[in-house]
């Protein structure tokens, strides 16, 4: 089933322009200048292919100069929104609204309509980096594309089987990932993001498609290609996930067949050898310094077919409606380290108890998946929607010479059900029955909509689950390393969030208890903790303004009986600036600082053999890092400029070690550039 477009707005739909009447001021040239400025240093800064492209930026924003048109035209959206009301004000005819807004559903709620907004400049515009794309951000080895762990406590509850591989999942596209957009509008969104040469580059694309005839195509792609600044960090990553839809002429029957392959490679050098050699060395000679490991890597690789039915049993006319849906998938993965060198003197204290062959280590998982699940779905395509089912899973799991299977079954539900016109029951139960039998996940909320004042959820998650694949079983080179038989985790967690609108605030609270957690020690391996774990957070965001002034504040309050995850107490991103039109209006731009900090903590390390982040034994020293950038936008076109980690011009001798003995990027200058392209 695709939605129906009389039951929501107008797939595109464009907001009145609204004119702040900011006239060209002196500071204007000034800012322009420093940009010139700074793309000049990129020269001596940078190779030359990056201050070319700087060049056909700057030529680029000069050009805007004269894009202005002659006049005002009568309707200035009549190609995007023929109904849109008179009298409102007027748009040069070079210019297009600054805001876009669509609507799309995914591949699991096909009656659930979310809003996907262009809106004229945002935070990931600059942030390209994934581990910034997050409330509370996640921190990664220093190179993009590199293992990455989230900064906030996080249960995971899942019901039955699981790898226990998480270092890559920040990257990795999924089924429910994809929409689907109303509205025969075809869209296309790029970025391309170099940096210093053609070896270091990122390049997303996202296309979607919708035909007359029942068809409908959504397609993303992103590929992640770092080199690095230390020998032995390059990463790649390659992500795609195509799906195609049918819709019969009745609408009553669709189809969904969709292909995710999701690639991560790694090179793991360990970090640098002897870190004396960072000072030793300096910025632009850190290549010059010894890694730790010299040949090992990592590749993880997911090939997903899958095929989802859906089938109205009601009519399209009916208060409510009935939906039955089929999957059938299959999945391919596996987990692959490697290291074919094992010369170095420092192999032994960094490999410790996986050293078992003096010829190469190898770990490598294998494991397929055939998927089944069946859902009914009710529905009155507004407030009401509800799903249950049944879901099984097949699991073939290679580890090595050990050789199992797994048959995971669960009871599914889930659902948004209205009491009253501001308040409904959000819900969510998961009951295993095969081999997981005796786990569950349920979640239970209560949402209170008070409209512009304020929007209230707060709801408990209870849950058990058996220790993941990895945490149970270790093999490396056809070695078993650790068998351990953990009793299943149980735990608890009590959760409260709150929007505020008109003050621009969002606070999520979260009180988690768990016994018999599960958790990697100082060594790499996993332990259960003999008493209860508890865990309460508070992360706040508020953003404020006046005039073209703004300043964001992203706050994390983390407090732990024990500090067994390597997590900190404290976190927060600041970000500050300027937000105005240039060039005649054509031009809307940011200029803007963006710090984060953390206080000193016992931090985590990150064991590239077990690919597991652990307790370090170290403290993470306070480091503030901060950027300088500049984005803008026109029309669909957007650029930035970035100074990145400005704290080591200020102290050359300094260098943030966000895990241990893996320091972050020396400064740099990044830019980017995005389309958004709808015809």
């Amino acid at each position: 089933m695709s939605p129906d477009p009389s039951n929501v707005d107008r797939a595109i739909m464009v907001p009145p322009y609204y004119d702040h009447s900011i006239k060209k001021m002196p500071i204007y040239d000034t800012l322009l200048y420093c940009l010139r400025y700074v793309a000049m240093c990129g020269t001596s800064l940078s190779s030359l292919a990056m201050y070319k492209w700087t060049i056909v930026i700057i030529w680029f924003l000069g050009m805007s100069e004269s894009l202005s048109g002659q006049g005002r035209p009568t309707d200035y959206a009549s190609k995007y929104n023929s109904g849109q009301q008179q009298g409102q004000q007027q748009r040069p005819t070079s210019s297009i609204p600054d805001t876009l807004q669509l609507r799309y559903y995914n591949i699991d709620a096909p009656s659930v309509y979310h809003s996907y907004i262009d809106t004229a400049l945002n935070n990931t515009v600059h942030n390209y980096d994934e581990a910034r794309h997050h409330t509370v951000e996640y921190i990664h080895l220093g190179n993009q594309g590199s293992a990455a762990t989230p900064l906030i406590y996080s249960a995971r509850p899942y019901v039955g089987f699981h790898a226990g591989y998480h270092q890559y999942d920040m990257y990795n596209f999924s089924l429910q990932s994809l929409k689907f957009y109303e509205g025969n509008v075809p869209l296309v969104n790029g970025i391309f993001t170099p940096v210093g040469s053609q070896d270091n580059f990122t390049v997303k694309a996202d296309f979607a498609r919708s035909y007359s005839d029942g068809f409908a195509v959504s397609a993303n792609y992103r590929r992640i290609s770092q080199a690095g600044i230390y020998q032995s960090e390059a990463t790649k990553t390659t992500n795609l996930a195509v799906s195609l839809r049918y819709q019969s002429a009745s609408k009553r029957y669709s189809n969904y067949l969709s292909i995710i392959s999701n690639v991560n490679e790694q090179d793991n050098g360990g970090g640098p050898l002897s870190i004396g050699e960072l000072d030793a060395r300096g910025r632009g000679f850190r290549r010059l310094i010894s890694p730790t490991l010299t040949d090992a890597s990592t590749r993880h690789q997911q090939k997903y077919y899958n095929l989802t039915n859906y089938y109205e049993l009601s009519d399209s006319a009916a208060a409510l409606q009935v939906l039955l849906r089929y999957d059938i998938g299959a999945d391919y993965r596996y987990y692959k380290y490697a290291d074919d060198d094992l010369s170095s003197i420092n192999d032994d204290t960094y490999y410790d108890t996986l050293l078992v062959d003096e010829r190469g280590l190898r770990h490598y998982t294998r494991i397929n998946r055939l998927h089944n699940s069946f859902y009914a779905y009710l529905t009155d395509n507004k407030k009401l929607n509800v799903r249950a089912g049944i879901v099984y899973d097949k699991y073939d799991i290679e580890q090595d010479v050990a050789l199992s299977t797994y048959h995971n079954a669960y009871l599914a539900m889930d659902g948004s059900i209205p009491f009253l016109k501001s308040l409904s029951l959000q819900t969510s139960a998961q009951l295993g029955i095969g081999d997981g039998a005796g786990d569950f996940n349920v979640d239970g909320a209560l949402k209170l909509q008070l409209g512009k004042i304020a929007d209230v959820t707060a709801g408990i998650t209870l849950y058990r689950y058996t220790p993941s694949l990895l945490q149970r079983s270790l093999y490396v080179s056809q070695i078993n390393i650790w068998e351990h038989d953990f009793t299943n985790p149980v735990g608890s967690d009590l959760y409260a969030k709150v929007r505020v609108p008109y003050l621009n605030l969002s606070a999520e609270m979260h009180q988690h208890v768990v016994n018999n957690a599960v958790y990697y020690n100082a060594e790499a391996i996993p332990v259960q903790y003999g008493s209860i774990y508890t865990n309460t957070s508070l992360a706040i965001t508020q953003d404020m303004h006046y005039g073209i002034f703004y300043l964001e504040n992203s706050i994390l309050l983390q407090l732990q009986n024990e500090n067994i995850y390597g997590l900190p107490t404290y976190w927060s991103r600041h970000n500050f600036y300027l937000q105005f039109h240039m060039f005649k209006r054509n031009l809307l731009s940011r200029w803007g600082v963006e710090t984060r900090l953390s206080p000193a903590y016992d931090g985590l390390a990150y064991n590239a053999g077990v690919g597991v982040f652990h307790l370090s034994g170290q403290q993470t020293e306070f480091y503030p890092m901060t950027d300088v950038y500049f984005s803008g936008k026109v029309q669909k076109f957007r650029l930035f400029v970035k100074l990145e980690n400005v704290n080591q011009l200020i102290d050359a001798t300094k260098v943030d070690f966000r895990i241990a003995n893996h320091p972050q990027h020396d400064w740099a200058i990044r830019f980017g550039v995005g389309w958004l392209f709808l015809g």
